[in-house]
């Protein structure tokens, strides 16, 4: 009995050691809990990885070893804000989750903007995650190719708030930002290359959440469709999860989103605001001003929409069946 009695103090003693050791292991781990190790890697506007070309001083000699770089990390219900210098791979620790990346690079007085990057990515707890992220000279101005690989519509120095859509997880989501400029395809979007144009989809379904403007006359004064200014991709959005939880495809929305111009995935079908901004640039690109209609994400009510016919003198919107077909031309906002 007193043997058996000394065993039992002995278990005991060795898995007391053992909890202690693995606590002891945890204290020295690299990562919180919630952590993981994010390498945001530069690169250029041409490619995933190529050498972005950093400015160079008064000598010839390129001086990215002085360039300062912000990185802000929304998302989550978070925010982060890094900074770094002088390297095209920046390591930091952050929490765990999705985060949409916004990298800035200072020339060396740290006031003037050089060039600027987007991406997406999900930080993994306790493991060593990358994203890299396409960098583009800052500034763009009206008529400029843009990240994309279309032309730059509408600049808005001050920045407009683009509003997110979903939740961590969920298809398609995304977290609100502020955008600079509106990026539209070089080509419409249609059901087959340079074919069919789609309908909005789903007549008779008035569809929450979405921009909805009712007015007592048929068309839209271009006054009443600022406020749709930065709903667009939002509003894409909750279309394409309309639409495909009917099992309705081929949509102006869904294949608005489709595209993936330029390497970029985050083209949507322009609200009515944005729609009119694009009719206001419409010479900037070869849209021109032709006697059809362009579908919004933009509704009317159940069985309408809101478009323009590019013709039309003002822009003013036009309200259409949504079982009618129309033109898509997809855009981003950045």
């Amino acid at each position: 009995m007193k043997k058996l009695k000394k065993e039992i103090r002995l278990g005991v003693a060795g898995i007391l050691l053992f909890s202690l050791i693995v606590a002891l292991s945890s204290c020295f781990s690299p990562y919180a809990e919630d952590e993981g190790t994010l390498v945001i890697m530069l690169g250029d506007n041409n490619s995933s990885r190529n050498t972005m070309p950093w400015p160079p001083d008064d000598s010839g000699t390129y001086i990215l070893d002085q360039i300062d770089f912000e990185i802000i990390l929304t998302g989550n219900g978070r925010s982060m804000r890094i900074t770094a210098k002088g390297s095209e791979n920046i390591t930091a620790t952050v929490p765990a989750g999705n985060w949409n990346v916004h990298v800035k690079a200072y020339y060396p007085d740290k006031n003037t903007l050089y060039a600027e990057g987007y991406d997406s990515t999900e930080v993994k707890a306790g493991q060593n995650n990358s994203v890299i992220v396409r960098m583009f000279k800052a500034f763009f101005n009206l008529g400029d190719i843009g990240p994309g690989g279309g032309i730059i519509f509408y600049v808005n120095r001050a920045g407009f708030t683009v509003e997110g859509y979903g939740v961590p997880g969920q298809q398609g989501y995304f977290a609100t930002y502020t955008a600079y400029y509106l990026e539209v395809a070089l080509s419409d979007s249609t059901i087959t290359p340079g074919g069919t144009d789609p309908t909005w989809g789903d007549q008779g379904t008035l569809i929450n959440g979405i921009t909805t403007l009712l007015t007592s006359t048929s068309s839209l004064d271009p006054l009443l469709m600022e406020p749709s200014m930065g709903q667009g991709r939002k509003d894409t959005q909750i279309i394409i999860s309309h639409m495909t939880g009917k099992s309705i495809f081929n949509t102006a929305a869904q294949l608005a989103a489709g595209e993936t111009f330029g390497g970029q995935n985050d083209w949507f079908l322009p609200s009515i605001g944005e729609l009119y901004h694009l009719w206001s640039g419409r010479n900037l690109t070869d849209i021109g001003s032709p006697l059809v209609s362009f579908w919004s994400s933009s509704q009317f009510n159940a069985l309408e929409t809101w478009g323009i016919i590019f013709s039309v003198p003002n822009g003013t919107g036009s309200r259409s069946f949504k079982s009618n077909t129309g033109r898509v031309r997809a855009i981003r906002a950045f």
